[in-house]
């Protein structure tokens, strides 16, 4: 029961202009989300797998597929995956509860001790976050014939471990697969924060912070991205997501009414305005705009 209270997180975060999608990955995403809600889980099941391999460092996209997986009975499957996206998008609470699971059902299970540590030094406990670091370090070595993803990640050949977990459609090389992943784009991020800030340095930036739900940060990303290149639409819509889901719904307004008229064909700004207005509680100036 506890983890069917963590739909409504898995549905904010679900909300389809803050994943990136575009195209194929947008529809397949609509897809997934009527079959859902036509209670045809197991069709929607391997659609989502499909969408976090495209994404594989979206917490929004780990966290349906891991609420599809309970809602199939699945439940040693789906925490796997939810304990990541949780400690992803800093919803440290449901993210100890599910690591604390995992470890119940797999105790030998590399990475959870150390997203452990990371929910205690997040939340002010240094001191338990170093018991949980020995925790992992004191584990056995992985038996690499059976778990060869989990002994590529360990070596750093991170490549090597998408490549051995990808020809598996286990919750432990789901798993393997979204560490790798994770581990090359916090590399790959490591080196762009060394070059000039750009446009694009910016926008990866903040849509790591909307993954990771900081949408404060995330919104002076697009802000940085919006003096490099001002007037970009692309940006300014995004900046004004940003915003709404801060909760700034006057800012975000105040920007998509400057974007309405040059663009009032464009589905997303004239329902991002629409919505904004039932926000601040002017529905009519939604319905006429």
């Amino acid at each position: 029961m506890k983890l069917l209270g963590l739909w409504v997180c898995t549905c904010l975060l679900a909300f389809s202009p803050a994943h990136g999608q575009t195209g194929e990955l947008a529809r397949k995403s609509q897809q997934a989300h009527e079959l859902m809600a036509a209670g045809k889980v197991e069709q929607a099941i391997p659609i989502y797998r499909e969408l976090v391999k495209a994404s594989p460092n979206n917490a929004g996209l780990q966290l349906e597929l891991g609420m599809a997986l309970h809602r199939a009975g699945r439940d040693r499957e789906a925490i796997l995956l939810m304990a990541e996206a949780h400690v992803e998008s800093q919803q440290y609470k449901s993210a100890f509860y599910l690591c604390q699971q995992a470890l119940a059902r797999i105790p030998d299970l590399r990475g959870v001790h150390t997203q452990l540590a990371e929910i205690y030094r997040q939340t002010g406990h240094s001191d338990w976050a170093v018991t949980e670091q020995e925790k992992e370090k004191d584990l056995p070595a992985p038996d690499c014939a059976a778990r060869k993803a989990a002994c590529e990640l360990i070596a750093g050949h991170y490549a090597d471990a998408i490549a051995a977990a990808g020809s598996h459609d286990t919750p432990e090389a789901l798993y393997w697969r979204t560490q790798a992943y994770n581990a090359l784009a916090n590399k790959a991020y490591a080196k762009l924060q060394q070059l000039p800030p750009s446009v694009e340095s910016r926008k990866l930036t903040a849509m790591l912070r909307r993954n990771q739900g900081r949408h404060r940060e995330e919104v002076d990303e697009w802000r940085g991205a919006l003096k490099l290149a001002p007037n970009d639409p692309a940006i300014e819509t995004q900046l004004a997501l940003a915003l709404i889901q801060m909760g700034d719904h006057e800012a975000a307004r105040t920007i998509l009414q400057a974007l309405e008229p040059k663009y009032p064909d464009s589905p997303i700004i004239n329902y991002l305005l629409g919505d904004t207005f039932l926000k601040l509680q002017q529905p009519t100036q939604g319905i006429t705009s």
